[in-house]
């Protein structure tokens, strides 16, 4: 978003981030995502319901730590000590399946091969994790090529 700002860039597509309004800066809502935690089908995590009490002492993979997804969980924590590692997507999954963490991510960053490649479900949990509206954050900068590109993006969000 600094870069955007600084209008080094002149898009960005991004899960909405309600505090951190940019002046000159436009935002256009294409749709909800979704934050998981997932562990393997083997974990004995697959059957429970995940609680603050029962993930508090538990290592949980997370992208980027400067990540919305990372800064949700932790809104939702109020608080709590969480013991968070950082990790690529792909490291996440490889270490959810080992069965003995859990993992952090954006469902649709990740397809159904991936949950079948690395024998993962998404576990049902008390912290509500729920939809993130995403979008595209535009520059006042706006040029030909910049416009026709937000044309076809909401041609293809069906946005108005």
């Amino acid at each position: 978003m600094k870069k955007l700002k600084n209008k080094e860039l002149d898009i960005v597509f991004s899960k909405k981030d309600d505090k951190d309004i940019l002046e000159g800066i436009e935002y256009i809502k294409l749709g909800y995502l979704h934050d998981v935690i997932i562990a393997s089908k083997d974990s004995i995590f697959k059957t429970q319901e995940l609680t603050l009490e029962n993930i508090e002492n538990q290592i949980i993979y997370v992208p980027r730590i400067y990540a919305q997804a990372v800064a949700r969980l932790k809104h939702l924590t109020q608080g709590k000590n969480l013991k968070l590692k950082n990790s690529s997507y792909k490291t996440i999954l490889e270490l959810a399946s080992s069965g003995n963490a859990l993992g952090l991510i954006t469902r649709e960053y990740i397809d159904e091969k991936d949950y079948k490649k690395f024998n993962l479900v998404e576990v049902k949990t008390s912290i509500d994790l729920g939809e993130v509206e995403f979008g595209i954050y535009i520059n006042s900068n706006k040029f030909k090529e910049l416009n026709i590109l937000i044309k076809l993006i909401k041609e293809y969000f069906k946005i108005n």
